[in-house]
């Protein structure tokens, strides 16, 4: 989310915490743009920060503190960020293309085939952070949703705040503003934070919170325990390097690092930064690096699931041309060697072989379309030495263009498509998904769907690890839209992750909500899970674990 806001003539550091944090009143220079060499190492761009110190402070003290943003109420500016690789005149030459598609065969479309029927069962679901709520006084639109959920804690995170839940639904605590969350750090912490980011990390029992910071910081708080409501490590880090507007932050948790991908406004560029990890989950000074990826835009960060990889690198994607055409690159030992490479090109419509376009606008019942987004990916997954990832595209199943799904599976080893699909429906338009995997391979997709006749909602389909390459199975609903959405503007990306156990799917998605304040978005938690998923080979009876606790009847 780009915004323009006026300039503050000064801040007052809040002292809530009589705990002092220094940062760096410059931001490190970056050295030149040179190109990468012929073996796909990038030549030396990179810049390192001062270090960071740390403020502590516990969640529950925080919300008895609630801060008044500075930020105006607004809706948020068309999406130009990624398309600003593009004119106006060839976005609307890119979606004109789109709608003279002819018919794909290739299409998958859901419900058909072997493996048409549904094989995962909806579970916990219940509704969370809307408009009404999100921004005290005021109000912001997009919501661009995310979730972390840990062993115990579920945290939802939106424009512009966040919400803490036990598995059940029942909320903990917030909703919470940005601001108040990130208040003991200042600077654009307090001014405006937004595009939020959340993330547990399996392997440390970790929460991990951040916001773009007004573009000049990135605000990131690291829970001490694996409790999401206690005590945090915060730390602001100066983002706008060379003066750019740091924006569309997406974070990812390395072996030796938290990892961050950015679009940089001003230079028309993309961007990685890498957060000294093992500082921040000690709470000292904490060191940062960054490196400079050309015009590819969008970089996502691997998210780690399940045991963590062998190897120190961590892996990226970002987009650079086409529908479904990305870069893949690794980022090794960002505090020392400090080692970026271009691994390769990834061509998603090779493997799949539908012809895929530039997204177009969605229609609902009532009138009005929603705005599709570019061909930008949408999220990076790992589990088990793959990634995933997933986009929005534009494609024809027979009955004229819609929007679908497209999706992929990387092997990062290679830099190679494993496989990779396209599924969509005549006249449904499957918007912002996002996508996790578990512990068995299966993969879960979640979506906006609207159609000229239904409203916006979330719906959600998966695939298992048996089903035939490139396929999905069929789809279910988990939360039905309620209004005609007042607004063009639905977002930038939703939220899908594993829980820890590795079995259950939970999914932040967005559907229009009956109430009074507009544009009237609201946000929904649903899970999902395979049923048939036992990893470790045991029963889901719990038999060869030895627990019993399910059992109606322990007697012979």
């Amino acid at each position: 989310m780009k915004l323009k806001l006026p300039l503050v003539a000064g801040l007052v550091l809040l002292c809530v915490l009589a705990i002092a944090i220094a940062i760096p009143s410059t931001v490190p220079s970056m050295g030149g743009k040179t190109p990468e060499s012929t073996d796909g190492t990038i030549a030396a761009s990179s810049a390192r920060g001062e270090r960071v110190a740390a403020v502590t402070a516990s969640l529950s003290q925080l919300a008895q503190s609630p801060v008044q943003a500075l930020r105006p109420t607004r809706e948020g500016e068309e999406d130009s960020r990624i398309e600003s690789a593009y004119s106006e005149d060839e976005i609307l030459e890119l979606i004109e293309q789109a709608h003279q598609m002819p018919a794909d065969p290739d299409v998958h479309r859901l419900g058909e085939g072997p493996s048409g029927g549904v094989g995962f069962t909806a579970g916990t679901s219940f509704d969370s952070i809307d408009i009404s709520e999100c921004c005290g006084s005021g109000t912001l639109n997009p919501p661009d949703p995310e979730i972390a959920v840990g062993q115990d804690h579920i945290v939802a995170a939106v424009n512009a705040s966040l919400e803490i839940y036990d598995k059940s639904g029942t909320s903990l605590l917030g909703p919470l503003s940005l601001e108040t969350f990130f208040q003991s750090l200042g600077l654009g912490c307090t001014i405006f934070a937004f595009d939020p980011n959340a993330i547990y990390d399996e392997n440390a029992d970790r929460y991990i919170i951040g916001a773009d910071g007004n573009g000049t910081e990135y605000c990131v708080a690291v829970s001490q325990t694996g409790d999401a409501t206690g005590m945090y490590n915060f730390y602001a880090f100066p983002v706008n390097v060379g003066g750019d507007f740091f924006d569309y932050p997406h974070i990812g948790v390395g072996v030796d690092a938290i990892y961050v991908g950015s679009n940089m406004f001003g230079g028309g560029e993309g961007r990685i930064f890498a957060f000294e990890k093992a500082a921040m989950y000690a709470g000292t000074p904490a060191a940062s690096a960054t490196q400079f990826l050309g015009f590819d835009n969008t970089p996502q960060p691997m998210k780690i699931h399940g045991p963590e990889p062998a190897e120190s690198k961590h892996y990226f994607v970002t987009s650079r041309s086409g529908s479904g055409v990305f870069q893949l690159y690794s980022w090794d030992d960002p505090f020392g060697t400090d080692t970026l490479v271009d691994e390769g090109s990834l061509d998603l419509p090779a493997s799949h072989g539908v012809t895929v376009g530039f997204g177009v606008g969605s229609p609902q019942l009532g009138g009005g379309s929603i705005n599709s987004i570019g061909p930008r990916a949408l999220d990076f997954e790992y589990r088990d030495g793959f990634g995933y990832l997933t986009n929005l595209v534009s494609c024809n199943p027979g009955g004229g263009t819609v929007n679908c799904v497209q999706w992929g599976q990387i092997d990062v080893a290679t830099a190679t498509v494993a496989q990779a699909g396209v599924f969509g429906t005549d006249g449904d338009y499957r918007i912002f998904p996002d996508l996790a995997v578990n512990a068995c391979g299966d993969m879960m997709v979640g979506y906006t769907k609207l159609t000229s006749s239904s409203l916006p909602s979330v719906w959600m389909a998966g695939r298992q690890a048996s089903d035939p390459p490139g396929t999905m199975q069929g789809e279910i609903e988990i939360k039905a839209g309620e209004v005609a959405f007042g607004s063009s503007r639905w977002g930038d990306y939703t939220g899908m992750t594993i829980d820890p156990d590795g079995t259950t799917f939970w999914y932040l998605g967005e559907y229009s909500k009956d109430i009074p304040t507009q544009p009237s978005w609201g946000t929904f938690v649903g899970s999902a899970s395979f049923d048939d998923c036992t990893p470790n080979g045991l029963f889901a009876d719990g038999f060869e674990a030895g627990d019993t606790s399910g059992w109606s009847n322990t007697s012979p």
